[in-house]
């Protein structure tokens, strides 16, 4: 959305403006970057900078920031990208929450383990036994010759099944090339996948096709 001059001139007041980054000044979410109040509600700052200077953010792109500061709104540190580019981005400057970062190694006191977990001190809580969900509500897991597999079997076997890659006629092509071809070859020349042609083969699915 576009914004008139007033908010602009609100937004930016509340921006401090300096060589490097250009500081949110005001409120911040619990993750550091700065909120500002919209006529539609809250947004984050750093995405309100970005439409200011360059326009709509189209959808499904998310604002990253160069410097890494969450509170910076300086158009020239910020970039469009989608949550992947998000992702690869902060992995490659080792900004992930792994090893030492894990949220398990900083705050050890919100995730106990051995003793002090939660099921050890109240093991009548723990959902096993006859208080798991199948023992409780076994109208709810059906199993055996009531599964709905069992009863309506036409559902799920074949091109009926919603997963299936393949139809009827390639599988049996399949099978007839495979007397003659490796699987491999089956694969380039039908442009297979190589492990649905050896499934098939070897009769671990569509084994119901004669």
């Amino acid at each position: 959305m576009e914004y008139p001059h007033s908010v602009a001139d609100k937004f930016w007041s509340k921006v401090e403006k300096t060589d490097g980054c250009w500081n949110w000044k005001s409120g911040c979410d619990s993750d550091g970057y700065g909120r500002f109040g919209r006529p539609t509600g809250l947004c984050k700052s750093h995405r309100i900078a970005w439409t200011l200077s360059y326009g709509i953010i189209p959808p499904g792109l998310c604002v990253l920031h160069k410097c890494d500061n969450r509170a910076c709104c300086r158009p020239d540190h910020l970039f469009l990208g989608t949550n992947a580019d998000n992702t690869t981005d902060r992995t490659r400057k080792g900004r992930s929450a792994s090893g030492d970062r894990s949220g398990r190694r900083l705050h050890p006191d919100r995730f106990p383990r051995g003793d002090d977990h939660p099921l050890r001190k109240n093991p009548e809580k723990a959902a096993h036994g006859d208080r798991s969900g199948p023992r409780r509500y076994p109208e709810r897991y059906p199993r055996g010759d009531r599964h709905y597999t069992r009863l309506h079997p036409e559902t799920v076997q074949g091109e009926r099944n919603g997963k299936a890659k393949i139809t009827v006629e390639q599988v049996r092509d399949i099978r007839e090339r495979a007397h003659s071809q490796s699987g491999a070859q089956i694969s380039r020349d039908m442009g297979i996948a190589y492990h649905i042609v050896a499934c098939v083969i070897a009769r671990k699915t569509w084994a119901h096709v004669d």
